[in-house]
């Protein structure tokens, strides 16, 4: 399985203009793709776009170009009215009685939270007579009017403007773009120049009314207040853009410079959702909303004191770039800041019972047609009893009766408790305990008062349906269940309370919150656990307990019977050459500085073996003590290696004896990664066949296994690729050899190269492995590196 990350680059033509044709624009991303990077299918929070190409008009219709709404939505076909045309790529308009008009069935361009409209526009002359550019009647409107350009939302309370300082000019293009979110100031920008912000807008209506680019029409149908001029490029997102995404749009105020929308809609998509450094990307197109306890928590509600240890947090602000920042509701003091809240991390502390503080985010809420990815790293407490059964973790919408977009929610004490974690949304409505994530007969369940990775993740909502909830719950993939609306209830995202139920209180610590506008797949999902397992997760005193480097003699040299392997982690089990006539040679080593060699393995040549108390004949020490694990001990297996074998099966590293017997080992099955535990009556594994490894290629395998949290993860490549719930309840000690290259019993030998083995004790996390580029010191303090230079897979270093 090939895995490879883009750039994010858009695809322009010359001077940065967008290629000349959406064909083009579409044969490029293809091409693009032919090469080896993946164009990930997101949101980009394009609803729709009107780029007048030719091939959008078919005599008086002209049909949107792009946007996950309209692509295909014959809605969204627009009739040309009066004396309007398009041409050159542009739509004019003679300020009489020419407009675009289409019908009052744009259901997703109503009732948002949070909008941008975007469009280039060339007016005809220098009137200061009301022109309208775009409008959603009785909903919103965009317009020139006395030498200003101006935004304003209709709804209760009156419609205050947002207007720019700088006039439409004449014969001239400008870029103009307004930002509306409820409840806040809308924002007015022109050339990519942010020019007002107003006074807080009222909440969008739902109006059913007809949309029109180029006039206003009255609920009547009577069209009035004409554009003269010329438009092109009229977009609308679900979302406040980026400023770098608008200065993109602007074209630094050069029409011929300009982006057009779908392709930064491409531009947006190609984004990693995961950077270099493991961390997720704030220009990912569908990232919406990113809170982490580490930064930017504040002790006062305009966010200018940092928030202390133990003192009351009022505003947690989000790092995505699109200020959708989390406020306090409630007055109560008592949501306060954890500097070591789970993980050793901060995280904010919210102390439940009735009235108690949480946290809500105003400006952003999922639409009907928003498919989501939602992450939450949570601990909890002891739930209150009484009222509700809901105790909300995060929600959109109104949670009762599961009416909302998505709720994820922990239950009262006398209904299932913390034990029981679940989630409900779109009519999706499960009665307590909520359990779809635990229950409370898990053994690792929430509420086992340990920092938790909880995701959900909604695909099928963006094609109009009733969508689908899938559960993963510390990467183990739990319930799917079918919502049973495409129309939810939806609102802002609450964390840890229900403004409309005063008992609806989560009791535990956050420490970190990531929205997606996108089912991001499977992949990308388990890059951004592997982020938040590595960051909250991470083995507290990890110690090395054999480390075998294969660097005893040069590339091309032999072995011999019995040779000490020295164990570089100083605590002496030194392995040997395999009992043998046909013992491992030497070959060049593995893709980290200090790998000079590494051993090479064949169905004629034995393994390593690791014996304790072994004598070896070079008049040097014995072998140190046996590695054992117990019950409750947790410990880590990495190595190196690159193989060809797609077929039967051959042993990394083992330490075995039989089937039902204490036993562990990783090995190749069938060109892909297997690892086992057993206690005797419990044998879970893990066998990553959707990740074939047989490609001759250097990788690095990290087998772990978590006591505390009962699991089993395998790493690939440094991305957390598998995980399952370890069932063993004894011990997985027993007196074989550790065996590298075979099983003990001398069968399933591996073919190919190994170059390390390290054996720790503790569930270490990716940033505690081996790292690549980085020479192995005697402990576990390593530097951490990035994946630049991987592509997705660690490929063999020039020497």
């Amino acid at each position: 399985m090939t895995r490879h990350e883009t750039d994010g680059s858009a695809v322009l033509g010359p001077g940065g203009r967008p290629c000349a044709s959406r064909s083009a624009v579409i044969g490029t991303l293809l091409l693009i793709a032919t090469c080896g990077v993946a164009v990930v299918p997101a949101r980009a929070g394009l609803l729709t776009a009107w780029e007048f190409e030719a091939a959008d008009v078919s005599g008086s219709s002209v049909a949107a170009t792009g946007g996950i709404v309209a692509t295909g939505d014959a809605r969204y076909t627009g009739s040309l009215q009066g004396n309007a045309a398009v041409s050159a790529g542009a739509m004019q308009l003679d300020g009489t009685n020419s407009y675009l008009q289409f019908g009052n069935n744009l259901t997703e361009l109503r009732g948002m939270a949070t909008m941008t409209l975007s469009a280039w526009v060339k007016p005809g002359d220098s009137s200061t007579a009301l022109r309208r550019i775009v409008e959603h009647e009785d909903n919103f409107y965009f317009w020139q009017e006395s030498g200003k350009y101006r935004y304003t939302t209709h709804g209760t309370g009156g419609d205050s403007q947002a207007a720019s300082t700088t006039a439409p000019a004449a014969g001239a293009w400008q870029h103009v773009l307004a930002v509306y979110q409820g409840g806040q100031p809308a924002a007015i920008y022109v050339n990519g120049v942010l020019e007002d912000t107003s006074g807080n807008q009222a909440n969008m209506p739902g109006a059913t009314q007809t949309f029109q680019i180029g006039a206003r029409r009255s609920a009547s149908g009577t069209a009035s207040n004409f554009f003269n001029g010329e438009m092109d490029d009229v977009a609308i997102y679900s979302g406040s853009l980026r400023s770098d995404e608008i200065s993109a749009l602007a074209g630094g105020g050069v029409y011929a410079n300009r982006t057009s929308p779908t392709v930064l809609a491409a531009a947006q998509a190609a984004q990693p959702v995961i950077l270099a450094d493991r961390t997720p990307n704030p220009a990912f197109g569908a990232f919406q909303v990113w809170l982490k306890a580490d930064a930017g928590v504040f002790a006062d509600s305009a966010g200018t004191t940092p928030a202390a240890d133990g003192a009351p947090v009022l505003r947690w602000d989000d790092q995505t770039g699109h200020n959708n920042n989390a406020l306090r509701s409630g007055s109560g003091g008592n949501m306060t800041l954890a500097a070591t809240g789970i993980g050793a991390m901060p995280a904010v502390s919210l102390a439940g019972g009735t009235s108690a503080d949480f946290l809500q985010i105003p400006t952003y809420g999922p639409n009907d047609n928003d498919d989501l990815t939602v992450f939450v790293v949570a601990k909890a407490d002891a739930q209150t009893s009484g009222g509700s059964a809901i105790r909300p973790l995060i929600f959109s919408g109104g949670p009762s009766y599961g009416a909302g977009a998505f709720a994820i929610s922990t239950s009262r004490s006398d209904a299932g408790g913390p034990d029981a974690l679940g989630y409900f949304g779109r009519n999706y409505n499960p009665s307590p305990p909520y359990d779809e994530f635990t229950k409370t007969t898990d053994a690792n369940n929430f509420g086992d008062a340990q920092g938790h990775v909880i995701s959900l993740v909604l695909s099928g909502a963006s094609g109009g349906g009733n969508g689908t909830f899938t559960g993963y719950y510390d990467g183990l993939a739990k319930e799917t269940h079918d919502g049973a609306t495409n129309n939810p209830s939806n609102g802002s995202v609450q964390i840890g309370g229900d403004p409309g139920d005063t008992t609806r209180r989560f009791a535990g610590d956050l420490a970190e919150v990531l929205v997606y506008e996108t089912a991001l797949t499977p992949r990308q999902r388990r890059q951004v656990e592997t982020y938040l397992v590595d960051k909250y997760m991470a083995a507290a005193s990890p110690q090395v307990l054999a480390h075998w480097d294969f660097n005893d003699r040069d590339p091309g040299s032999g072995s011999f019977d019995t040779m000490r392997l020295v164990d570089s982690s100083g605590n002496g089990r030194d392995a040997f050459a395999g009992g043998g006539a046909n013992p491992p040679t030497f070959v060049a080593g593995g893709p980290y500085e200090g790998a000079r060699s590494a051993l090479h393995l064949t169905s004629t040549r034995d393994c390593a073996i690791f014996r304790d108390g072994f004598i070896f004949g070079d008049g040097g020490p014995a072998a140190g003590s046996d590695i054992n694990f117990g019950a409750g001990d947790s410990f880590t297996i990495e190595t190196y290696f690159r193989t060809s074998m797609t077929s039967g099966a051959g042993a990394l590293v083992s330490k075995d004896v039989g089937s039902h017997q204490p036993s562990w080992w990783l090995r190749v099955n069938n060109g892909a990664l297997q690892f086992l535990i057993s206690d005797g009556p419990q044998e879970p594994s893990i066998w990553a066949t959707d990740f074939p490894v047989a490609d001759g290629e250097w990788h690095h395998v990290a087998a772990v296994r978590d006591a505390d949290m009962d699991l089993l993860r395998l790493y690939l490549d440094y991305e957390l690729i598998a995980t399952v719930l370890d069932t063993t309840t004894l011990g997985l000690s027993n007196g074989n050899d550790i065996r590298i290259g075979e099983f003990n019993s001398g069968s399933l030998q591996f073919l190919g190269d190994i170059d390390y083995v390290r054996i720790s004790a503790g569930a270490l996390t990716s940033s505690q492995f081996i790292q690549p580029g980085v020479p192995e010191p005697a402990t576990l303090l390593l530097l951490v590196c990035g994946l630049t230079g991987l592509a997705g897979r660690i490929r063999r270093r020039t020497r």
